[in-house]
C-alpha cells in the first residue's frame, strides 16, 4: 500500500505549479562534487515485479513463480572540499515468492570516494573507487554477500536547449569480485532536462555485463543475484523541486534485455535532501 501512498503523494506535488524552482546545479548527477560541507540524502521506496526471466542465452522464459520485490534504498553523500567527496549506498529488501518462500535482509553496503580530476565550466570529470562490504552471508534473491571493489571514470555535461538547463552524464566502471560472482563491467548513461521551472525530467539506461570469470555457486533463483548476470536496463523520471533543499523523484524502471536475470519492471519514488 505505501507504493500508492507514494505515487500518489508524488502527483499531487507535480501538479501543484507553486514549487520552487529547480536550481542550476544539477541533481542525481555522477561527475559533480557539491560546495565543500554539503551533504545530499536520497531516501526512496523502489518496487520490482516479474514472473519471465532471460537464461543464459538470453532467451526468454516463465519462471513459474511470481517474483515481488520491495527495497528501502539510502543514498548518501559528503562533500570534504570542492574536488573530493565520500559516498555510502545500502538497502533493506523485502522479497516474495510464490514458490521458494519469502525473505528479507539488508543488502552489501557500498562505500566510495569520488575524486574531481578535471572542471572547466560544465564539464567534469571525477574518478570514484568503491567498497562492497558485504551485510551478512549470500542470499540468493537479497545479496551476493561478497566484498568487491569497483573503480570508475565519470563524465557530466551541461548544456543549454531552447533556453532550458540539462546535462549528460556518463558512468564507465568495472566491478571485481573475490571469486564469486563474475566481475562486472557497467556503463551508465543519463540525461536530464528542466522541462519547466520546477521540474527536470531524466532519462537512464544502464548496462550491468558479467564478464563469466567467477566461480559458480548454487542458486536456486534465476530472477535476481544470479552468479553471472547480464542485463540492459532503462528508467525515467521526474524530478520536482519542493523548496531549496528538498526535492521529489517519481520513476518507473524496465528490464530491457538480459541473460540469467529476471525480464520484469517496476516504480519508486524518493526524497532528495541537500544541506
Amino acid at each position: 500500500m505505501h507504493n500508492y501512498f507514494w505515487i500518489t503523494l508524488s502527483l499531487l506535488i507535480l501538479l501543484f505549479p507553486g514549487l520552487q524552482a529547480v536550481t542550476t546545479q544539477p541533481h542525481h548527477t555522477t561527475a559533480f562534487i557539491a560546495p565543500p560541507g554539503e551533504i545530499d540524502l536520497l531516501i526512496s521506496d523502489a518496487y520490482y515485479t516479474t514472473n519471465h526471466f532471460w537464461n543464459k542465452s538470453g532467451k526468454l522464459l516463465p519462471t513459474y513463480n511470481q517474483f515481488k520485490s520491495n527495497s528501502t534504498l539510502l543514498y548518501a553523500e559528503y562533500a570534504i572540499n570542492s574536488r573530493n567527496s565520500l559516498t555510502l549506498n545500502g538497502g533493506y529488501s523485502m522479497v516474495q515468492e510464490s514458490l521458494n518462500g519469502n525473505s528479507c535482509g539488508w543488502e552489501d553496503v557500498e562505500l566510495g570516494w569520488k575524486s574531481m580530476l578535471y572542471h572547466d565550466r560544465g564539464q567534469v570529470f571525477t574518478a570514484q573507487v568503491i567498497a562492497i562490504i558485504p551485510a551478512g552471508k549470500k542470499k540468493s534473491s537479497i545479496r551476493y554477500g561478497q566484498g568487491g571493489v569497483q573503480g570508475s571514470l565519470l563524465y557530466s555535461d551541461l548544456f543549454l536547449l531552447f533556453e532550458r538547463e540539462g546535462w549528460v552524464d556518463l558512468n564507465v566502471g568495472y566491478r571485481i569480485y573475490d571469486g564469486y560472482p563474475s566481475d562486472q563491467f557497467i556503463l551508465n548513461l543519463a540525461a536530464g532536462y528542466q522541462l519547466f521551472k520546477w521540474v527536470t525530467v531524466i532519462a537512464t539506461g544502464e548496462l550491468l555485463y558479467g564478464v563469466n570469470n567467477g566461480r559458480s555457486e548454487d542458486n536456486f533463483n534465476n530472477v535476481i543475484y544470479n552468479p553471472n548476470p547480464r542485463l540492459l536496463n532503462g528508467k525515467i523520471e521526474c524530478l520536482a523541486s519542493i523548496t531549496q533543499h528538498l526535492y521529489l523523484t517519481i520513476g518507473l524502471n524496465k528490464h530491457i534485455w538480459g541473460q540469467n536475470v529476471g525480464a520484469g519492471g517496476g516504480c519508486y519514488a524518493g526524497l532528495w535532501f541537500s544541506y
